[in-house]
């Protein structure tokens, strides 16, 4: 997590002050009460990990000695809550050229993708008009406001590229 202008690693009993070291690589120095000794560090190495657009996706330790390789520690993104009818603004079909996107509720709280041949997207939100797909890491739509205030076109990120789709 963020705390004002340091990175930090919250465990249940114990938090640590990530310094950078290398590039994506951290080094952990525990916070006590007394403040951060950054002359005592521990002998572990955060080095965070990036998925195919670039986004955090994880970090790696070498935490514990008996095993063979790093632990990997998957980052989950933070979600947000959307109002029922803020979710209604998104509901429509979207063309993609020849391919036809349908944003779509379930149960008046969840939002789903479908693009015919493959399985419906639960969309988790993670910003204003901005949502994460469930099960694809990487994946991502932003639902693009017009200056009238009505959502026109979908911009859909993937690792191969980011696309727009405009409402039908």
């Amino acid at each position: 997590e963020m705390v004002n202008d340091s990175l930090h690693a919250r465990f249940k009993l114990m938090t640590l002050y990530l310094k950078h070291y290398h590039y994506d690589v951290f080094e952990p120095f525990e916070i006590t009460e007394t403040g951060v000794d950054t002359t005592a560090g521990l002998p572990l190495r955060f080095n965070f990990l990036t998925n195919e657009i670039g986004d955090i996706s994880g970090t790696q330790l070498k935490a514990e000695p008996a095993i063979d390789g790093h632990i990997v520690f998957k980052r989950t993104p933070s979600s947000i809550d959307v109002e029922k009818g803020t979710l209604e603004r998104y509901v429509g079909e979207f063309a993609l050229g020849a391919i036809e996107i349908k944003v779509y509720t379930k149960n008046d709280k969840t939002l789903y993708l479908f693009v015919q041949g493959q399985p419906e997207y639960e969309l988790i939100a993670t910003a204003t008009h901005k949502f994460s797909f469930k099960s694809l890491e990487g994946f991502k739509v932003e639902f693009i406001e017009s200056e009238d205030g009505s959502i026109g076109e979908i911009l859909v990120m993937q690792p191969q590229g980011s696309f727009k789709a405009k409402r039908k």
